[in-house]
């Protein structure tokens, strides 16, 4: 009966330090992807800084350039391709939000299947009496 226990918290320990592992790496990606996700923020909010002044002066630039009694065609031929720009990146953002988040856990599940395949052979040593 002794060694059942021995064997039974032997198991026990494995398999808590197994876990133990697992959560650390899930904890490690997950750190990752939190870095990840915060500089994707920030670049995007300086590309979008960016973009909206070149936009500006560009725009004041091409309507400067146009003859004074054009500017308000000019205006209106801006304000179209603004309008057709942003519909299409709304679109584009629609689509992409509908798409079912993905965290690149591809090393986990490795991981785990490694162990998952290695555990029949944990248990055949753990009950083998030669051991």
């Amino acid at each position: 009966m002794n060694g059942f226990l021995d064997r039974l918290l032997q198991n026990g320990a494995d398999l808590l330090a197994t876990a133990q592992g697992s959560a650390e790496r899930w904890a490690e990606e997950l750190r990752a992807e939190e870095r990840r996700f915060i500089q994707m923020i920030v670049w995007v909010g300086i590309t979008f800084l960016f973009g909206a002044t070149a936009l500006l002066l560009l725009s004041g630039l091409v309507l400067a350039l146009v003859p004074a009694h054009w500017r308000i065609q000019g205006l209106g031929v801006l304000a179209a391709l603004y309008l057709a720009a942003f519909i299409a990146l709304a679109l584009g953002l629609r689509r992409r939000l509908a798409q079912p988040a993905r965290l690149p856990v591809t090393t986990t599940v490795v991981f785990l299947a490694q162990v998952l395949a290695a555990l029949p052979r944990l248990v055949r040593h753990k009950s083998d009496p030669s051991s």
